[in-house]
């Protein structure tokens, strides 16, 4: 982990194997962020599993939500992207620069480009 490096909590974050993160990446742990083995992150990398109601009374209430993040076995993310919880990323599966937000169920070996992310290639597996 390259400084700075910021987490909410810390403890929702499990690492399974090899992790690299670069300079100021950032992990809003409400909710477990799990990263698979050989995981490598770009600069400017934030991770983001909370989100907060758009209606007024749950928000006055400091009503927030958080869900998790996974991120497969091989997988590159690029820098400053944007990843919202609830998000599921295969397998060597690489999100490329500045992808944003980058939200939902990504298959192994997806690239995954664009804002809003989306998958524009399937790679074959190794």
């Amino acid at each position: 982990l390259e400084p700075p490096i910021a987490f909410d909590y810390g403890y929702n974050t499990t690492f399974k194997g090899e992790f690299y993160a670069n300079t100021g990446c950032v992990f809003l742990d409400g909710a477990a962020i799990t990263f698979g083995e050989r995981v490598v992150l770009a600069p400017g990398v934030h991770i983001y599993c909370g989100t907060h109601s758009v209606d007024v009374e749950e928000r006055r209430a400091a009503y927030d939500r958080a869900y998790p993040v996974t991120v497969g076995d091989d997988v590159w993310i690029g820098g400053g992207a944007k990843i919202l919880g609830g998000t599921v990323i295969g397998d060597g599966a690489p999100a490329f620069l500045s992808s944003c937000p980058v939200k939902g169920t990504f298959p192994p070996h997806s690239v995954i480009a664009g804002v809003p992310a989306r998958v524009i290639r399937t790679l074959d597996p190794p």
